[in-house]
């Protein structure tokens, strides 16, 4: 059971949820482009079509950074799969049938269910404790594995109880820093931002996020080094932590000081 605090009336008032961020915050980052790859091309050759590996990589590579640049330069719009697809085999001069596409964007998908990206150390453990007092959310990026996909491997390592909402990119339709994100786990949770706190490992998209929607932010870092570069120095969290464990710490010492 984890543990209950016995919380004073005006800590119970300042803080009633947190939220999380998931990559290198609540599981590991892994790549999977090279299964990706692999599969893809597989595809292509079952369905008789002559692409080669280098071609196939050097077009998908090239259509995602597009992607990437173009998320960050118009409104933090997120790029479903399917678009990405469509460009790429556009690129490559290949008709797909939507039927063959359908099926392919969910084995792309589900890719990391193979060998899914491990749990970060202490996360089952704190989330028990935190769950006992506070709401608790993720608002994460998704990139090509969908919310649907990553609920899956939040509920495989037991953790996905705990969490009142799931907010992804893919399902929103924007990335973080947008408000979108921040303000529809908010909007879920029944909590105002004074109220809340957001944990994630990036100081431009997690900590911004958060400090723009009126959240405190906690910044998340394994390594105990800064995880982005001199030019965001001026985005300043309310807490830097190394464990996730140091979390209940910090929510103990507000506790005491109120």
């Amino acid at each position: 059971m984890g543990k209950k605090y016995n919380l004073p009336h005006i800590y119970v008032y300042m803080l009633h949820g947190i939220t999380f961020d998931l990559w290198n915050t609540l599981i590991a980052n892994r790549s999977y482009v090279n299964q990706r790859y692999n599969y893809l091309i597989d595809f292509l050759h079952e369905q008789s079509y002559e692409v080669s590996s280098d071609e196939l990589k050097e077009k998908y590579n090239y259509i995602l950074e597009k992607h990437r640049i173009t998320e960050k330069k118009f409104g933090l719009r997120h790029f479903q799969l399917e678009d990405r697809l469509k460009e790429l085999f556009s690129s490559l001069k290949l008709n797909i049938t939507q039927r063959f596409l359908n099926n392919l964007i969910i084995d792309l998908e589900e890719i990391l269910m193979l060998n899914p990206p491990p749990l970060m150390n202490g996360v089952k453990e704190t989330l028990e404790i935190l769950s006992s007092n506070f709401k608790l959310g993720v608002i994460s990026d998704t990139g090509i594995t969908p919310g649907r996909v990553l609920r899956k491997v939040l509920e495989k390592y037991g953790i996905l109880k705990y969490f009142q909402t799931t907010i992804f990119s893919n399902e929103t339709g924007y990335l973080k820093p947008s408000n979108v994100m921040f303000e529809t786990a908010l909007k879920n949770l029944g909590i105002k931002s004074k109220n809340a706190i957001h944990i994630g490992d990036l100081l431009q998209t997690d900590i911004k996020g958060a400090k723009d929607a009126g959240m405190k932010a906690i910044l998340i870092s394994y390594n105990k080094i800064p995880l982005d570069n001199n030019s965001e120095i001026h985005i300043v969290p309310d807490f830097t932590i190394s464990n996730i464990k140091e979390i209940v710490p910090i929510v103990e010492k507000l506790i005491n000081k109120n």
